[in-house]
């Protein structure tokens, strides 16, 4: 046996002690552009025009992902490099991942690059892509005539990162699309411009990072267009990067990226039903952490910054789920905690004590996790309070374009919807025109052609505050839904619209794209209610750091293959399936189940146990059980109406007293769910006859055994 020197044995120390060397290095590139005016940049002339609106959410973006990166994933703040608005040109771009990511990394290092912003095409003929475009970013100096930034161009220097054995991750919240507005807008900008002007290059650019190694998350499909939303921060944010951040704040210790991206694509379904988002990458860069590899499970340890008058300063916040009224005590002494009272920003928080002792330093651990605050269910619905029958006659009486009474069902080429002050007319590629007076508007749609199509939005003389869980916002695009109102030629009549949402878009979201129409408030009061239940179920979110031990799916009974797509087939019979996450390689500790449904009217039905919390408790025996069936009492079969279904999968570790309580209406059953640990998961699923005719809402009834 070799024996080792005294040198070695002091150099090996060195080696392993010394972080720089032992750990790998982590590495960030941001870019988030709002600001696409280039006003401080060297003016260009006889640049075609793209369009280049501005955006509101890219820095903001930036900036808490440069938080998170920091709390939650270790990163060094002198390892991020972030350019926004006019920093990012498309010279400092390619500058800065050659010189940040590319030239300092090693093999093992984790690489990061973000791009918020404008995407676009490039018409090239000899492209090696089937439409023959290439994908692209625009960078802030595109006004100015700087070229966007192809894929292609990009492809070499992240195929020498992954030359160096390096993990690269790409995170894109841009569009590849410009297009103009399809059903009911809300003001809302695309992340994506016209196609930049064309060009010829067949060059070889090397392979895709992602059939490298790479990991890609795309905000959308290619052709597809990614939005902005108010985040819970009160901020505009991508709609894909809000809940990518949120998903990070939710992922258990070793969660595999593929289930950090599930995570995601739930949330985004509720704010942006008509964005899916993509994953690229081969099994191994799925099946890893986002950002890191595979580590042991660890609990939460929060310390204590300073403590004042018995009121604490935590080194904990938002980025770590803390909540109001979480509860946390010293670590081998629960009989002491404290209480958050306010959150100071992602890693901060105020708390109050009842352990005169507590001191700086002190190291807590989360005893009770409170439920976070639900986000209420925004509304934008304007008023007025002159004669809307008589308006609505003249606009029709005046216009030759096309009346539309339903801009779900047919896209209109304008529509004329209300301002604060006036009327505004947009048109198809999103273009719009303040009308500061009726007269004005009526003179604007009397211009309009025949061959144009016009839905006039028609405000409403109703107010509806006063509904819990339900805010009336002043920005339109901060409302998942629109109060519209339309004229048919007789009456007058209103509806709750989801925007940008087609009627074919229905089996995306457990949200309806809109409710029925009705000339009655109290009808529309109780819609309002109706789609507050389901907000509230589908937004709901399991507490951070407790993993869901199963996923569910169903299995046909007639072809005994589990569910892969987005739909079920009705009259045919279903069980449930529970399969082993891959959160924890850890053992599973055994939960009570329960599985409910809740379908787009709002009903919801317990589906499994269907008799108190009896033979629920799962894995039985084996711990290591990878899948659950259910059974056949838990069988079910999908009947008329059709339509779009949620099914939950509730875990807990304690037993429900009264499952019922999932019934119908979950509020009750969501406060509960504070003492125990708890998770929630969910899948939406579009039920279709059998002969694949859609149809109204769904409703699951038990299979009689």
């Amino acid at each position: 046996m070799r024996v080792l020197s005294l040198a070695s044995i002091a150099f090996l120390a060195f080696f392993l002690a010394d972080p720089a060397i032992a750990q790998p290095a982590k590495r960030a590139l941001l870019i988030g552009i709002d600001d696409y005016t280039a006003s401080t940049l060297p003016a260009v002339t006889g640049v075609p025009h793209r369009g280049w609106p501005d955006l509101r959410g890219g820095a903001n973006d930036v900036r808490i992902l440069t938080d998170m990166l920091v709390l939650r994933y270790g990163f060094a703040r002198t390892n991020i490099v972030t350019l926004t608005n006019q920093q990012a040109t498309r010279a400092a771009i390619l500058r800065t991942i050659d010189e940040h990511l590319v030239r300092p990394t090693r093999k093992g290092d984790i690489v990061f690059y973000y791009f918020a912003g404008h995407g676009a095409q490039v018409p090239n003929p000899a492209s090696d892509e089937p439409d023959r475009r290439d994908e692209s970013i625009v960078p802030a100096d595109s006004r100015r005539g700087a070229p966007d930034i192809r894929d292609k161009e990009l492809r070499p220097l992240f195929n020498r990162i992954l030359d160096r054995g390096a993990h690269l991750t790409l995170l894109l919240d841009h569009c590849h699309s410009g297009s103009g507005f399809r059903a009911m807008p809300n003001g809302a900008r695309p992340r994506g411009i016209a196609p930049a002007p064309p060009l010829r290059d067949g060059g070889n650019y090397g392979p895709r990072p992602d059939e490298r190694g790479a990991l890609i998350l795309a905000s959308t499909q290619d052709l597809d267009t990614a939005w902005e939303t108010l985040g819970d921060d009160g901020l505009m944010h991508g709609a894909f990067s809000w809940a990518w951040i949120c998903a990070m704040r939710d992922a258990v210790s070793g969660e595999a990226a593929q289930e950090t991206f599930l995570r995601a694509q739930a949330r985004l379904r509720v704010d942006r039903a008509d964005q899916a988002p993509a994953m690229l990458g081969n099994a191994q860069a799925r099946l890893q952490p986002f950002l890191g590899t595979h580590r042991r499970r660890e609990r939460l340890v929060i310390a204590v910054e300073r403590v004042e008058d018995r009121e604490v300063i935590l080194q904990g916040g938002w980025a770590h789920g803390l909540t109001i009224n979480t509860k946390l005590s010293p670590i081998g002494d629960r009989r002491s905690h404290v209480t958050v009272t306010r959150l100071l920003g992602l890693g901060r928080s105020v708390a109050r004590t009842s352990a005169s002792t507590l001191r700086a330093g002190a190291l807590l651990e989360v005893v009770r996790w409170a439920p976070t605050p639900e986000r209420p269910l925004r509304v934008f619905a304007p008023r007025i309070a002159g004669n809307v029958r008589a308006l609505a006659q003249r606009f029709a009486a005046t216009t030759k374009a096309r009346w539309i009474t339903d801009p779900l069902d047919a896209t209109p080429t304008h529509i004329l919807r209300p301002r604060e002050h006036g009327w505004e007319l947009l048109d198809r590629n999103g273009a719009s025109i303040a009308l500061p007076s009726d007269d004005v508007a009526v003179a604007a749609i009397a211009r309009l052609r025949a061959s144009d199509a016009l839905f006039v939005q028609l405000p409403a003389t109703e107010t509806f505050d006063g509904i819990d869980g339900v805010v009336r916002v002043s920005d339109a695009q901060a409302a998942d839904y629109l109060l519209v109102g339309r004229f048919d030629r007789t009456r007058i009549e209103y509806a709750w619209i989801r925007p940008h949402l087609r009627d074919s878009d229905r089996s995306a979201s457990g949200l309806p794209p809109r409710t029925r129409w009705t000339s009655e408030p109290m009808q529309l009061r109780r819609d309002l209610v109706t789609l507050r239940r389901i907000h509230g179920w589908l937004a709901l979110t399991s507490p951070p750091d407790t993993p869901a031990p199963y996923r569910l799916t169903l299995r046909d009974e007639r072809t005994k293959q589990l569910v892969d797509g987005p739909t079920v087939v009705g009259r045919r019979v279903y069980s449930l399936v529970l399969r082993a996450s891959r959160s924890s390689p850890e053992p599973l500790i055994p939960r009570y189940f329960y599985v409910f449904v809740v379908d787009s009217h709002g009903n919801s039905r317990l589906v499994f146990p269907q008799t108190g919390s009896v033979e629920n408790r799962f894995p039985i025996g084996d711990p290591a059980a990878t899948e659950v069936l259910l059974g056949r009492p838990s069988a079910f079969r999908i009947t008329p109406p059709f339509g779009v279904d949620t099914y939950f999968l509730l875990s807990t570790e304690e037993p429900l007293p009264n499952p019922a309580i999932l019934e119908w209406d979950g509020v009750r059953a969501r406060r509960a769910l504070t003492a125990t640990p708890w998770s929630i998961e969910r899948i939406t699923l579009e039920s279709v006859a059998p002969v694949r005719r859609r149809g109204s809402a769904a409703r699951v009834a038990p299979r009689r055994q």
